[in-house]
């Protein structure tokens, strides 16, 4: 029941853009909010968000200061999820 509401307006939206930051994140290991914010064109504020929620969920270490946060996944993260996504739809 949960994930249903996530599926209509601006909490899709939000759903979407912390996909593609995470994505983005994995594929050039660098979680910073100013590389999110650059090629994502998002603002400060968003993007800091999206780097805090990536934090929650496993996907990249504590910030230390000024030092990267460490990526907590494997490059083929998102594949592993993809390929249990399309699994899971199958069953249905």
């Amino acid at each position: 029941k949960g994930h249903e509401s996530k599926k209509e307006g601006f909490d899709e939206q939000v759903d979407e853009v912390y996909e593609q930051a995470a994505r983005l994140v994995v594929q050039t290991g660098q979680a910073s909010i100013s590389h999110l914010q650059r090629r994502l064109k998002l603002g400060y504020a968003r993007a800091a968000r999206l780097v805090d929620m990536m934090e929650r969920d496993g996907i990249v270490g504590p910030g230390e200061g000024a030092k990267p946060r460490e990526i907590l996944v494997k490059a083929d993260y998102f594949d592993e999820l993809d390929r249990h996504r399309q699994a899971t739809e199958s069953d249905f």
